[in-house]
């Protein structure tokens, strides 16, 4: 992995072009866009430049735990549920679209997450050691990024 940021004990490799890489390939196609418009389609043809800026992006994001305002927040689209009345207001349900860039930072975050908590699963079974819970950890992390929105 790439170069290391450190802040007093925490320590964090930045993300690599090769982690985007394959971050990129679990993009679903049609997916709709957030608030910034960008869609999956538009973001699978980046070339190098494109793609080594939101890398950047993305480090940045890590490294000063801030990420861009636009990303919290997701734009509200009702959808009709299959066989119901369109007049009547509970035959809606709704559902937030998040900015597609957001969705793929997680992905790294979320990847990088569990192989670090499978490598330390792995350490402490070797050790001996009682592994902690990483599905606990992970479903944690996750709840918190989603509250930060």
């Amino acid at each position: 992995m790439g170069n290391i940021m450190q802040d007093s004990d925490e320590q964090f490799e930045l993300f690599t072009i090769e982690e985007l890489h394959e971050a990129l390939k679990h993009l679903k196609p049609g997916k709709a866009a957030g608030l910034d418009g960008i869609t999956t389609e538009v973001i699978q043809h980046f070339g190098t430049r494109a793609r080594s800026w939101v890398l950047a992006l993305f480090n940045n994001c890590a490294t000063t735990f801030c990420i861009p305002k636009i990303w919290r927040r997701a734009r509200v689209v009702a959808l009709l549920k299959p066989g119901k009345d369109t007049k009547i207001r509970k035959s809606y349900r709704p559902i937030s679209l998040l900015c597609i860039l957001y969705k793929l930072y997680e992905r790294m975050i979320m990847v990088r997450m569990s192989n670090n908590c499978l490598r330390t699963k792995l350490d402490s079974a070797l050790d001996g050691h009682a592994a902690v819970s990483c599905s606990t950890s992970l479903i944690t992390s996750r709840m918190v990024m989603r509250r930060d929105k």
